[in-house]
């Protein structure tokens, strides 16, 4: 009964250190994680080609939408008879 007792209060202690050590564990990997994530860091040519794709995109898609209101503006039939209207 006595090697019993003594694993079940071993065991007992191990879960009661269990949150101590995971929690300091977890604290060692964040640590260890931002320290090799600060050797990299967002270079200004990535964000200068990320910006200009955007303004690329973005006069694409102004030029596109500009050319199908124009179309839309030209086929609209201002006489007074709809039937001379193409």
């Amino acid at each position: 009964m006595s090697r019993l007792g003594l694993c079940l209060t071993l065991f007992c202690l191990w879960l009661a250190c269990l949150p101590q050590r995971l929690g300091n564990r977890l604290t060692r990997l964040d640590h260890a994680a931002r320290v090799r994530r600060g050797d990299r860091g967002d270079g200004p040519l990535t964000a200068a080609v990320i910006a200009a794709g955007m303004v690329v995109i973005a006069v694409i898609v102004i030029a596109i939408i500009r050319a199908k209101a124009t179309d839309i503006t030209n086929h609209i039939c201002t006489q007074t008879d709809q039937t001379t209207c193409p």
